[in-house]
Parts: C-alpha cells; structure tokens; sequence
C-alpha cells in the first residue's frame, strides 16, 4: 500500500529540516469552510488534506511564497488583478482556485472540477498564459518538498 502523499510530505519535511512537528499545523474545519467558500465550492480532497495537515503552518517550507491560510483567501483577487495589469487575454475560470502566489507576479493554481487531485498550473507575469507544470497536486507538492531540501 502506498503511502499517503501528504503524510509523506510531512514526513519529509521532518527528515529534510524543514520542519518539526509542531511546526506544521493544519486548518481547522472553520478554516477550511472559509476557503471553500471563497472558492466557490469543495476543494480537491488532496489540497484539502494538505491544508487540514499544514494548512497554517509548514515549518519553512515555501517560506516567502504566500500559500498558507489565511492568506489563500486574498489569493484570487490579487491573481486577477495581476492578469488585468497584464491586459492578456487568459482569464481564471469559475473553478480555478489560487494556492500559491509568489511576490505578486506568478502563481499556482488549480481547477476544482478536475478530480480530487487536480494538475497544477502556472502563471508567470510577461508570459501570454499558463502553462501546465505538473499533473497532480500531490506531485507538485512532492517536487516542491525535494527541490527545497537539496537547497538547505
């Protein structure tokens, strides 16, 4: 039996330094509502397990990039100011949902209609539109983890 991906994940930014374990604190299901409801529906129940494990608090991993909550509630809004200012012709779709930002000019995102767990998609400002970088959430999430444990 494989092992849960986001238990991995955790297990992995023990072992890596990244974290201790009272360091990663997840969501509450207050919390998680909250980001339901500004995402317009359910999440993918892998994000969703991401955040109910490390949802508040995941050590220093993706330290500087604005991923936990509460700050994915302001995410969408600051994404589609960006693709305004960039005047493109990409628009985020009514189940895409914004889980990354970094500095204001890229982010990640996902579509929550595509399964429990969705492809991973970038956006990069100067570029004309998104570009799919990985097919699962959880991939994203396991590449992510091993490229900043071989950085420290």
């Amino acid at each position: 039996m494989e092992p849960d991906p986001i238990d991995d994940a955790a297990q992995r930014l023990i072992v890596g330094g990244l974290a201790v374990p009272e360091t990663l604190v997840g969501c509450s299901e207050a919390d998680l509502q909250q980001v339901e409801d500004v995402a317009g529906g359910p999440l993918p129940a892998m994000y969703r397990r991401f955040m109910q494990r490390m949802g508040r608090s995941a050590g220093d991993f993706m330290r500087g990039t604005d991923i936990l909550f509460p700050h994915v509630l302001s995410l969408r809004r600051s994404a589609d100011a960006l693709l305004r200012d960039c005047g493109g012709a990409f628009t985020l779709g009514a189940t895409d949902f914004i889980f990354a930002s970094h500095q204001g000019y890229q982010f990640l995102f996902f579509d929550r209609a595509l399964g429990d767990n969705p492809p991973v998609h970038y956006f990069l400002e100067g570029e004309p539109g998104p570009r799919q970088v990985f097919l699962a959430f959880s991939d994203w999430l396991r590449q992510c983890i091993a490229d900043e444990v071989c950085a420290t």
